[in-house]
């Protein structure tokens, strides 16, 4: 069978009389063969590849380029040590680790917020900002957001101001508070001291703090808190439990 390194020439014939030319013809093409190895003195330790030329053998020297995926299968542990900085480049979104354990998988990239009445009736919205980002490592996620909009009307819409369009489901089950930052009108929401959002199910609600003189109460952001036509910015982050 034709391979890399050695083909015989089937010189000398069966029964033929030798030739020494053949024959030292036959033992250079088995050295040309053997050349394409790599010598074993002075390379204890190291990883025999082929070459970027795809033509011979070749050792590793002090780094490994593979042309594809690393994979290993079996239960078996895997160590790797280092005497010197160790520089790990990792992709810019998706995932960095996935395991067959889901609670240690850590994700990041970008998400899109948008604002949403419970009713949206005729809400009409242009943004001219949305901006998100996240990192979930397991079923934790941090995410952060920035909206500004440069068109803000509604006649009809009425309910809860919130903010949708999460990157992972939040569970539905747990209730999770965020750092909030709200400018633009809200004439109805009168003694605000400030905002926080309230994750609840899949929907950040935006609420406020109001101070009536007497008592400190939370109240969500409506509908008729905003006067139609004026824009809002919205800014904030949450730290909550996804459903997976």
């Amino acid at each position: 069978m034709a391979n890399e390194y050695y083909n015989s020439s089937v010189n000398p014939a069966t029964n033929s009389s030798g030739s020494s030319s053949l024959i030292r013809a036959e033992f250079a093409a088995m050295v040309v063969g053997f050349d394409k190895l790599p010598l074993m003195a002075g390379n204890a330790g190291k990883l025999v590849k082929v070459n970027s030329g795809g033509t011979a053998f070749t050792t590793s020297t002090g780094s490994i380029s593979l042309g594809g995926p690393f994979t290993t299968t079996g239960a078996f542990s895997l160590t790797l040590t280092s005497s010197a900085t160790v520089v790990l480049t990792l992709p810019s979104t998706g995932t960095i680790l996935n395991t067959a354990d889901a609670s240690i998988v850590t994700t990041f990239g970008t998400w899109t917020p948008t604002l949403a009445f419970s009713t949206v009736g005729n809400t009409s919205l242009v943004y001219s900002t949305q901006v998100g980002n996240f990192v979930q490592a397991g079923r934790l996620v941090y995410a952060t957001f920035s909206i500004i909009t440069s068109t803000f009307t509604h006649t009809t819409a009425s309910g809860s101001l919130s903010v949708v369009g999460f990157p992972s489901s939040p569970s539905q089950t747990v209730s999770s508070n965020g750092d909030l930052a709200l400018a633009g009108d809200n004439t109805g929401a009168t003694a605000v001291e400030g905002w926080f959002m309230n994750l609840s199910g899949t929907l950040g609600i935006i609420t406020s703090i109001r101070n009536s003189g007497t008592v400190h109460s939370d109240a969500q952001f409506q509908a008729a808190d905003h006067t139609t036509g004026v824009n809002m910015t919205v800014r904030g982050s949450i730290v909550y439990r996804a459903t997976a």
